[in-house]
């Protein structure tokens, strides 16, 4: 087997949550995965630009959860430049997939122990399968790319439902979501039934 080359992106230090800095420190760290992770969406450009001009405009898909469940629906919607919902019976993905291989990125970390300092380092390997472009292939990389990471798991009392819409002109997107919670409080009364 080959050695695998790994890269240094950046570095930040693991500070206490108590330390003025931490948060920095820490959205610093998220900053550079998150550089990396957007990588993993390189090959959708490809076949984007296939289904652009085969007149495929705007892929939409609906996710929901809450209570420690949730994510995408299997299902993408499609649809043409005015927006129109195209008939999914008449789209063959397998049209669409990439030629070649696919990259994979990932982060990586080092902790040095006695300094806190954490060094992100990138992680390229390639998937030398023949890709077999399904809807279920596209949900894993709009979940490689984070569109949910927001709310991560679901673990929050409340729920969430929305859609995620990716123009295949040029990979823009916008998030739509309505979210509710539950909150909880106690209660505590006292008295008596009977006047004396």
């Amino acid at each position: 087997m080959i050695a695998e080359d790994i890269k240094l992106i950046g570095q930040f230090i693991d500070h206490d949550t108590s330390h003025k800095d931490w948060w920095n420190e820490y959205k610093k760290g998220e900053k550079f995965a998150q550089e990396i992770k957007k990588k993993n969406a390189l090959p959708l450009k490809e076949i984007y630009k296939k289904m652009y001009d085969d007149g495929i405009h705007y892929l939409r898909l609906h996710f929901e959860g809450g209570h420690d469940e949730g994510g995408f629906d299997e299902s993408f919607e499609y649809f043409d430049n005015d927006k129109v919902n195209i008939d999914h019976s008449s789209i063959d993905l397998n049209n669409y997939k990439p030629n070649g291989w696919i990259n994979i990125h990932k982060p990586l970390q080092y902790q040095d122990k006695k300094t806190n300092l954490i060094q992100v380092f990138e992680l390229v390997t390639t998937d030398y399968s023949d890709i077999k472009l399904t809807e279920s292939w596209l949900v894993q990389k709009w979940y490689d790319f984070g569109f949910l990471e927001e709310w991560g798991s679901f673990a929050f009392e409340g729920h969430v439902n929305g859609h995620v819409e990716v123009s295949t002109k040029d990979g823009s997107y916008t998030v739509e979501a309505d979210e509710t919670f539950e909150s909880y409080e106690g209660k505590n009364f006292e008295g008596n039934m009977f006047e004396e």
